[in-house]
């Protein structure tokens, strides 16, 4: 997995993507536009990883659950 840094002064969004040990990218996380496009979307900050689901939160605190085999966006909650 490996989870891009982003500048403050880009809107780039979906930061998140799967790559194999051969250097190809198998998946983008699914868009947070798509999933949920009425709320101010944020690129992802921090990420863990385990074998059966990718967790990764942005700057409010909002968590997401992803799917490690598609990148799927599961659910999502927010973190105190």
């Amino acid at each position: 997995m490996v989870l891009l840094s982003i500048p403050f002064d880009k809107t780039e969004l979906d930061n998140l993507y799967a790559i194999s040990k051969q250097g190809k990218v198998v998946w983008r996380v699914q868009g947070l536009n798509t999933v949920f496009p009425n709320q101010n979307n944020l690129p992802y900050e921090q990420m863990n990883v385990n074998e059966n689901v990718i967790t990764a939160t942005d700057f409010y605190a909002r968590r997401y659950f992803i799917n490690p085999l598609n990148g799927n966006i599961e659910k999502s909650d927010i973190v105190k």
